[in-house]
C-alpha cells in the first residue's frame, strides 16, 4: 500500500507536466475528483463526518485553502520548469517544518534539525543555480510556495489527526479546496 501511495503521489507531477490546461484547472480537477470519491465512500461506509469542535471547522477550512494554494503552485512549478525542479522544491517542506513546528506546537527546536535543514537547503539550492550563478526566481518561488504551503498543511493535519480519521479530514480539506478553485473553471 505504501509503495502504491508513493507511486500515485509521484505520478501527479509527471501527469502535471503533460497536461496543457492551466495549473489552477489541473489542481481544481484533482480536488473535485477527490472530494466526489471521498463523499461517495463516506456515504457508502456510513462514516461519521461531523467535526466535534467548532474551532476544528475553521482549521480544516484554512487547511483546505492552503491545499488549494499548494496544488496550484505545485503544478504551476512543474509546468513552468520540469517535474524534477517542481519535485525538488516541493521536497523542501521539512525545512519549513523545522522552524514552524516548534512555534506552532510550542516545542523545543533541536540543533540536529537546524543542521539537517541547512544541509537540505544547500542540496536543494545547487540544481537551481546555473553555472553563471543566476537562478530562475519565478520557478524557484513557485516551488518554495508549494513547499511552504505543504508544511503548513502538514502542521494542520498533525493537529487534526489526533481528533479525526484521515478520511474525514481529507473530505473537508479537499471539499474546501474544490470550492476555492471552482471559480477558475468559469474564468
Amino acid at each position: 500500500s505504501l509503495h502504491l501511495a508513493v507511486m500515485l503521489f509521484g505520478i501527479a507531477g509527471v501527469l502535471g507536466q503533460f497536461v496543457t490546461a492551466p495549473a489552477v484547472i489541473v489542481a481544481g480537477g484533482r480536488v473535485i475528483c477527490s472530494v466526489v470519491l471521498l463523499a461517495i465512500f463516506s456515504v457508502v461506509s456510513k462514516s461519521q463526518v461531523r467535526l466535534k469542535v467548532r474551532k476544528d471547522y475553521a482549521i480544516v477550512v484554512f487547511a483546505g485553502i492552503v491545499l488549494a494554494i499548494h496544488w496550484t503552485t505545485f503544478f504551476q512549478s512543474i509546468q513552468s520548469s520540469s517535474v524534477a525542479i517542481g519535485t525538488i522544491t516541493f521536497s523542501t517542506f521539512p525545512l519549513f517544518l523545522t522552524f514552524l513546528e516548534p512555534v506552532i506546537f510550542r516545542e523545543r527546536i533541536r540543533i540536529g534539525s537546524i543542521l539537517g535543514a541547512a544541509v537540505l537547503m544547500l542540496g536543494v539550492s545547487s540544481p537551481f543555480l546555473s553555472f553563471n550563478g543566476k537562478s530562475d526566481n519565478y520557478r524557484d518561488l513557485l516551488g518554495m510556495v508549494s513547499s511552504l504551503s505543504y508544511a503548513v498543511l502538514t502542521l494542520a493535519n498533525r493537529y487534526l489527526s489526533g481528533r479525526y480519521v484521515a478520511r474525514t479530514i481529507c473530505l473537508y480539506e479537499q471539499g474546501t479546496a474544490a470550492i476555492v478553485l471552482l471559480p477558475a473553471f468559469f474564468l
